[in-house]
Order: structure tokens, then C-alpha cells, then sequence
């Protein structure tokens, strides 16, 4: 099934996490331990943060993009999903930080 590879700065394998939990990954950024991912799924795109070390799931979150996600980014306490299809950005603020 699909999960993410982790690989070295070398390029060398080093484990999956989130094997045969992910459905249709389309993008993806690291931060601070976590990875962020876009997944697609029947009902549309999910942001799942996991961590990285343990590859457990802390938090998913389904998103109101139309259509596909072209990239996303981490940036301190924020998280900006881009979609290309309708041209949007959305901002969104990891649980637990401050506004």
C-alpha cells in the first residue's frame, strides 16, 4: 500500500511510515519532526500531520480546496495548502499553537 518512504540524505532507504494508510498521497512537506501530507480521497483532499519518528497520525483535517493541491508549505505555526484547479490558498494554523 502507499505510505512514505524515508529516505537519507544520501538517498537511502530507511523505513515507510503510514503503510497502507494513505489513499491517494499528493503532496507533501516536512517540518520540526511532523510530516504534513495532502491526501486524496472519494470525499476530496485530507491534511494529515504525522510524526515522523513514531508514524503515528496526530491530526487530520479535511480540506475545502476544489480539486487538486499543487504544493504546500510549513512556515512556524502556519500551513499553506495551494490548489491549482481554482486558483486558492488555504492558511491554516497547527492545533495547539497560539493565534
Amino acid at each position: 500500500g502507499s505510505g512514505l518512504r524515508l529516505l537519507d540524505l544520501d538517498g537511502r532507504f530507511l523505513r515507510t511510515i503510514a503503510a497502507g494508510q494513505l489513499t491517494n498521497p499528493w503532496a507533501v512537506a516536512a517540518s520540526h519532526g511532523r510530516a504534513f501530507v495532502v491526501d486524496e480521497d472519494d470525499s476530496g483532499n485530507v491534511l494529515h500531520v504525522i510524526d515522523i519518528q513514531s508514524g503515528d497520525f496526530l491530526q487530520s483535517v479535511r480540506l475545502e480546496l476544489h480539486g487538486r493541491v499543487s504544493a504546500i508549505r510549513v512556515d512556524g505555526d502556519e500551513i499553506y495548502i495551494a490548489g491549482f484547479s481554482a486558483n486558492e490558498v488555504v492558511v491554516l494554523q497547527l492545533a495547539g499553537s497560539e493565534a
